[in-house]
Order: structure tokens, then C-alpha cells, then sequence
């Protein structure tokens, strides 16, 4: 409606630090926030804000995920929390005692089967909930691991720039695929996997790994999750928010560009600028 006014209260009792917010989360009666500054919640009901008390010394946090009745919240130097949101109570705390290859958790995956896995900025963790236990089972020392998702029975995990590492979900690495894409944050959307990245949006099949890049998006530079509404897909990037429908849609124009030119046998790629001697040159062109 034409009259109706954006809710300023959400942000009054927000600390200056506390709004600049990496991630937020939907719950039965309001939204938990992820910040600069601790974990916020604001309930809709009786439209109230308020600090979230949290075990962990780190006041900064990167990424919230849930299961059930259940948050998963990563920190960025002191391991992840699960907190328990119906009951308002925090149920467990695993940091650098545990074992983690890293304190700085990227993203947070909880699977059904109880473990948790953890993109940090040296690889990937799996936290098992029966034995308490952190495996490390992979390690990425030249690109940081930004997201983890799971579709297949198998976990996708994204980085800046090797790609994406795919595991079963035994832990054991099955394939590469997608080398030298700076990922973002990937997410599963109806058992198909959507991944941002720096180059543009692909679309994942997780079954057989095909990559298809969404034409038009080559010159997005995406920066964030996807967020689904009402069968659209939204997509924040450098200059502003993509919006495209979720189902496939089989034709489509694509701009064409000339990805190699050749002048008698030179080479040249892309559309740099070529010489011609004279008219007897052959020229021929190579489109993408």
C-alpha cells in the first residue's frame, strides 16, 4: 500500500556496530540477526529489539543457519554456537579446544544426520554431534572456502578461485570442478545449486556436476546469497539486485562476442585490434 510506513523501531536499540549486519535468519516470531556487534533478534509480534547473550568473546558474526528448533551461528575468531531459539537458550559452544582448523567460520552447514559442517579460511570441518569430535577433511591454504551446500546426498563446498570440492556425505572427496570462479555464497533452491560468484550466476546440476553460467549475468559481479520469493530468485551484486524467475526458461538471446580473430594465421584473442596488410589477408572470426 501507497501509506504504508518502513518500521523505524527495528534499529533504535541496535548498538552503531550492531548495524552492519553479515547475515539474518527467519523464525515463528520475528528474525535473529547476525552483526558487527553480537547477535540480534527482533521480535514482530511486540515489535521489540533486543541483544542476544552469547557465550563466545568474539562480538563478530558471519553466518546463521538453521535446523529444526535449532541456529547455527559462525563466528569470525571464536568457533560456531548452536542456540537453540524456541527455548531462547544457548546449547553448545565449540572453539579452538575442539580442534577446528580454524577459528574464523565462513559458513555453517547442518545436515540431518547430525554433523555439522564448517567452511573456515583454511578448509573444511566436519563437527560430529555423537562423538563431539571435528574432522578435518579438507584443506585450502591459497583460497578460503566462502560456502557450503548440500543437494544429493553430497556437500558442495565454494571457494575463491579452486573452485568447488564436492563430498559425500561420509566425508569423502569424490570431485573438482569450476577452477578459477571466485564464488560467493552458493545455495540449494528445489535440489539445484545457484552460485554467485565474480564471474556471473551458474546454475549446478548436483547429480551429474554440469555448470551452466545464466546468459546475461557475465557482467555481474554477485555478492551475496540468493533469496527466493514467490518463484524469483534476487541476487544482490556491486550495482544493485538481480531478479530472475526460478524455473528454466529454454530460449533465450545471448549477446554475441568475438572470442578469437584470425588474420592469416595470427592468432589474436578476444576483440583486440588486428592489422591487415592488404586485401588478400584472410580473416576469420571466432563467436561466443
Amino acid at each position: 500500500p501507497s501509506k504504508q510506513k518502513m518500521l523505524t523501531n527495528i534499529n533504535s536499540k541496535i548498538t552503531f556496530n550492531g548495524k552492519y549486519m553479515f547475515d539474518s535468519i527467519a523464525v515463528d516470531n520475528g528474525f535473529y540477526l547476525a552483526t558487527f556487534d553480537g547477535f540480534w533478534f527482533y521480535n514482530h509480534v511486540d515489535k521489540t529489539t533486543q541483544k542476544v547473550p552469547l557465550s563466545t568473546n568474539s562480538k563478530v558474526l558471519l553466518k546463521v543457519n538453521k535446523l529444526g528448533s535449532l541456529l547455527f551461528i559462525a563466528t569470525d575468531d571464536d568457533g560456531f554456537i548452536i542456540y537453540d531459539w524456541r527455548n531462547r537458550a544457548e546449547v553448545l559452544h565449540i572453539d579452538s579446544k575442539a580442534g577446528l582448523s580454524s577459528n574464523e567460520i565462513i559458513d555453517i552447514l547442518p545436515l540431518a544426520n547430525g554433523d555439522i559442517w564448517l567452511a573456515t579460511s583454511k578448509g573444511v570441518d566436519v563437527y560430529h554431534n555423537g562423538t563431539e569430535k571435528v574432522s578435518n577433511i579438507f584443506s585450502s591454504p591459497s583460497s578460503k572456502v566462502m560456502s557450503l551446500a548440500t543437494t544429493d546426498n553430497k556437500v558442495f563446498a565454494a571457494t575463491q578461485g579452486s573452485g568447488i570440492q564436492v563430498f559425500d556425505v561420509n566425508k569423502q572427496r569424490l570431485f573438482q570442478f569450476a577452477t578459477g570462479i571466485n564464488f560467493s555464497y552458493i545455495r540449494t533452491i528445489k535440489d539445484e545449486i545457484w552460485a554467485p560468484s565474480r564471474q556471473g550466476l551458474f546454475r549446478i546440476d548436483g547429480k551429474n556436476y554440469h555448470i551452466q553460467m545464466i546468459p546475461g549475468t557475465q557482467n555481474f559481479s554477485f555478492t551475496g546469497e540468493p533469496v527466493v520469493i514467490d518463484e524469483q530468485v534476487y541476487l544482490g551484486h556491486y550495482s544493485g539486485v538481480l531478479s530472475l524467475p526460478l524455473h528454466r526458461d529454454d530460449h533465450f538471446e545471448s549477446p554475441i562476442r568475438i572470442s578469437k580473430t584470425t588474420v592469416s594465421g595470427n592468432t589474436y584473442l578476444n576483440n583486440e585490434s588486428i592489422f591487415v596488410e592488404s586485401a588478400n589477408d584472410v580473416i576469420q572470426l571466432q563467436l561466443a
